[in-house]
C-alpha cells in the first residue's frame, strides 16, 4: 500500500523537469495525485516545449494550478529566448490553463490552433489568434510541425501536432496513464517506470477524462490509430496525461485495450 504523505491535489514539482527527450524537444509538467482506494496514484499534466533554429512553440499549456513551477520551467527550456507560438490541443484546463499569463509573459506570443471559440474566453486577446486546420504546417525554422486530426476527442475543435524531424506524436488525451507515487518518477519516461504502465493505468484516465469512450465503440479509433503508426514515423508519442513514451507500439496495444475494456466494464 502506498501511503499518502501530502495533501491530495498538485504535486511537489519534480526539479528534473523540464526534460530534454530528443534534440530541442522539451518535456514539462505539472502532476495531480488521485486517490484510488488506499493507494495515491499521480497523473501528469504534461506539455511541450519545440525549439527550430528561428522560433519556438509549446504544445499545450499545463494546468493553472502549476503556474509557479511551470515558469521556472519554461525560463529553463527557452535558455534564454522567448517563446513565438503557444498551441493549445483544446479549450479544456490542463490544455489551455496558463494561457492568459503566457499571453502576458510573451507579449508577441501568437496563439495556434483550432480558435473557434477562444475570443469567448479571451475577447481581448482576439488578434492574438490564429485558426490552423489539420494538414497546416508551421515552420520553426529547421524543423517543421504539422496540425493533424485528433484520433482521440475530447472536445470538437480537439487537434493533435506531429513534428517531423524529431518524429514525435504529440497526443493530447490519447496515451493517458498514472503512476505510482514514488521520488523522482514524475519525470520518468513511461519505459523508465520501475513498473511499466498497464492497461488498467491508461484505462483508469481515459474512463474518467473522456466519458464518451463508456458507451461509443472503440474499433473505430483503435483502428485508426493503427492506421496512422502506419501512415507516420513515430519514435515518441508526448500525451498530456502521462509521461513521454518510447515504445509506440506497446503503449498503442495497451491504449487500445484500456479502451475496449471501459466499454465492456
Amino acid at each position: 500500500m502506498i501511503k499518502p504523505h501530502f495533501a491530495l491535489g498538485a504535486a511537489p514539482a519534480d526539479e528534473r523537469l523540464p526534460r530534454e527527450f530528443a534534440p530541442q524537444t522539451f518535456w514539462l509538467s505539472g502532476c495531480s495525485r488521485q486517490p484510488v482506494g488506499e493507494e495515491i496514484l499521480h497523473s501528469h499534466s504534461s506539455f511541450y516545449m519545440v525549439c527550430g533554429s528561428s522560433k519556438t512553440a509549446i504544445i499545450d499549456t499545463g494546468s493553472s494550478r502549476d503556474w509557479v513551477d511551470i515558469q521556472r520551467q519554461l525560463r529553463e527550456a527557452l535558455n534564454g529566448r522567448t517563446l513565438d507560438y503557444i498551441i493549445p490541443s483544446h479549450p479544456e484546463m490542463p490544455h489551455m490553463g496558463n494561457l492568459e499569463p503566457l499571453l502576458e509573459l510573451f507579449p508577441k506570443a501568437k496563439v495556434l490552433g483550432d480558435i473557434r471559440n477562444y475570443h469567448l474566453y479571451f475577447p481581448d486577446m482576439d488578434d492574438r489568434f490564429e485558426m490552423r486546420h489539420p494538414g497546416d504546417i508551421l515552420d520553426l525554422g529547421n524543423r517543421k510541425i504539422e496540425f493533424i486530426e485528433a484520433i482521440i476527442h475530447d472536445l470538437p475543435n480537439s487537434l493533435w501536432v506531429y513534428d517531423h524531424k524529431e518524429q514525435v506524436l504529440f497526443s493530447c488525451d490519447a496515451y493517458c496513464y498514472t503512476h505510482e507515487h514514488e521520488p523522482g518518477q514524475c519525470a520518468m519516461l513511461a519505459e523508465e517506470l520501475p513498473d511499466e504502465p498497464t492497461v488498467a493505468d491508461t484505462s483508469f484516465v481515459t474512463s474518467r477524462a473522456l466519458a464518451w469512450t463508456q458507451v461509443v465503440d472503440s474499433e473505430p479509433f483503435c483502428k485508426a490509430l493503427d492506421e496512422l503508426l502506419e501512415a507516420r514515423p513515430i519514435k515518441f508519442i508526448a500525451p498530456t496525461h502521462g509521461g513521454v513514451i518510447t515504445d509506440v507500439r506497446r503503449m498503442t496495444t495497451l491504449f487500445q485495450e484500456g479502451m475496449r475494456q471501459i466499454r465492456e466494464r
